[in-house]
């Protein structure tokens, strides 16, 4: 495929190459991807060589290296003892490829038909529409933005949709403040200006519900999106996160979901928020130093005070207690013995509270929001402070 002489030729002919493929290629691959894709044909080449041709960081080739693999672009290979990679065949990969579009096309007509009987069933008129591809989702939150919804609820993968919409999502996301929209969103990340739940379960698609119409977003190659026109569908759905916020437990597992958690205990301005039981060496599991910088930056910039009784076994050590000194947000009441604190750390808003488990082998999070059980432990927390057993730090 490529009998030029010299390897200079050989790229030029590669760049050409990839500058005819790349407008099909973008649909399904990044611009790095497609190069050491169209790289890789007619060749093998190990990661080291590739990153030397290509001028590309070694570690950011194994990554897309991965990718490739994972959506069958290409294989790996070994030759003589050595770890390389090829292309596979074009061909078979632009069959595979139709295939998969045609699969997902005849899914979302599945959902479309389900939207239709959805929509007998309504006494107004509603309608369900496809569109395909980042432009046409783009014209679709351009239209969200000119309806002025005062409220947009949200849910799903934000992670996702920023990856495969890149700066079309950053624009949205500044029109929708500019218009002063409001969003409500339970989603896999936090979202500046918006009022968030963490979701941890993955997400392959991003819903969006305002006034009578709902976007729904398939999260795949090709991008997909549905329109439905539907109160009733809108408003279950709108029910439903709502719902979700208003559930007075919550688990976290992962380290987004852990943060966020936290940070809920920073909701209202100069609170008092008080911390016992054991805040040992595995606590750095849950809570880590980097986390733990921003979180009492975050207090002291709302005027929040944060009361400490720690474990006997395990006082304060000097990274805490210099963090401490520079913050200065917490105070330490004392120490007590680790049977008396108890196996587990607690840290109670005068709205929430956070319920510490990381001396398992996944560490976990509750956040539990009730006045009453809130009240309990604040009052918990008065006894222990006042506990002969109690040493002055």
């Amino acid at each position: 495929m490529f009998v030029v002489g010299g390897y200079d030729k050989i790229f030029k002919v590669k760049n050409t190459l990839f500058f005819m493929l790349q407008k099909y290629l973008s649909e399904f691959l990044s611009q790095a991807e497609s190069k050491i894709f169209v790289f890789l044909l007619g060749k093998e080449a190990s990661a080291s060589e590739i990153s030397k041709a290509l001028q590309l960081n070694r570690t950011f080739v194994y990554e897309k290296l991965n990718s490739l693999i994972a959506k069958g672009f290409i294989s790996e290979v070994r030759i003589e003892g050595k770890r390389k990679f090829k292309a596979n065949d074009p061909v078979k990969i632009l069959e595979t490829i139709r295939q998969e579009i045609e699969k997902k096309k005849e899914k979302v007509e599945k959902a479309i038909e389900e939207a239709k009987k959805f929509k007998a069933e309504q006494k107004t008129e509603g309608y369900a529409e496809l569109f395909f591809g980042k432009r046409s989702i783009f014209y679709l939150l351009t239209k969200l933005i000119e309806e002025k919804p005062k409220e947009v609820y949200m849910q799903g993968s934000i992670k996702k949709f920023k990856q495969i919409m890149e700066h079309y999502y950053e624009s949205f996301e500044l029109r929708r403040k500019r218009a002063k929209i409001k969003l409500k969103a339970l989603v896999d990340e936090p979202i500046k200006g918006a009022e968030i739940e963490i979701l941890e379960e993955e997400q392959n698609t991003l819903s969006l519900f305002y006034n009578d119409k709902a976007i729904i977003i398939l999260l795949t190659t090709p991008t997909l999106a549905i329109l439905i026109k539907s109160k009733e569908f809108v408003k279950s759905n709108i029910a439903l996160i709502n719902k979700f916020f208003e559930e007075e437990v919550r688990v976290y597992r992962t380290k987004e979901g852990i943060e966020h958690a936290y940070l809920k205990l920073l909701e209202k301005r100069n609170d008092e928020i008080v911390s016992f039981g054991y805040f040992g060496k595995q606590y750095r599991k849950v809570y880590t130093d980097e986390f733990a910088h921003r979180f009492q930056k975050e207090a002291k910039k709302k005027g929040i005070k944060i009361l400490t009784i720690g474990i006997e076994e395990e006082p304060p050590t000097l990274e805490m207690r210099e963090r401490v000194s520079k913050y200065k947000v917490i105070k330490f009441i004392g120490l007590l013995p680790k049977i008396i604190s108890g196996p587990i750390a607690f840290m109670i808003s005068s709205k929430y509270i956070l319920q510490i488990l990381y001396a398992i082998k996944e560490p976990r999070v509750l956040l539990i929001k009730n006045k009453e059980t809130v009240k309990i432990y604040r009052e918990h927390f008065n006894q222990l402070s006042k506990l002969k057993e109690l040493k002055k730090v």
